[in-house]
């Protein structure tokens, strides 16, 4: 995001504030349809938007 040069502020412009707030607070994924107009809109790889999240590191 930063990358980018975008706010949270931006993101919310585009996905809607309610979504932006879940989205970084944890508590909401990114929908199928969110993660397709990132990926047109901004260019981010989708599977950077689909996996960042969801990698840990083994116990």
């Amino acid at each position: 995001m930063e990358q980018l040069g975008l706010t949270k502020k931006d993101l919310a412009k585009m996905l809607g504030a309610n979504r932006v707030t879940g989205i970084f607070s944890g508590k909401r994924d990114l929908s199928m349809s969110q993660i397709r107009m990132l990926n047109q809109q901004l260019h981010i790889p989708t599977d950077i938007l689909i996996y960042s999240k969801r990698e840990t590191t083994p116990a």
